[in-house]
């Protein structure tokens, strides 16, 4: 499983990232039974700079997963994180 995390033009701007929409991280993961799991998307050091000055911004998650018969599925969230 990859998941990425990432920012819209208008959230990337109003925070100083880019005036383009923005993958702020990303992590890795691989199951080996069913289930759920916990794993951490990463943010890079540019992300992590800019976002310690913001009480309040809205992230893209994006779930890539693929099973062992080799089906692929592509998964959005929105959430906002809050300090």
């Amino acid at each position: 499983m990859a998941a990425s995390a990432g920012v819209d033009r208008r959230t990337g701007r109003r925070v100083g990232l880019s005036g383009r929409g923005r993958t702020i991280g990303r992590g890795f993961s691989a199951m080996t039974k069913a289930g759920s799991k916990k794993f951490t998307i990463k943010l890079s050091r540019r992300a992590r700079r800019k976002l310690a000055k913001v009480r309040r911004v809205r992230v893209n998650l994006r779930f890539k997963v693929r099973d062992t018969a080799g089906n692929r599925r592509t998964v959005n969230h929105r959430l906002t994180l809050r300090r």
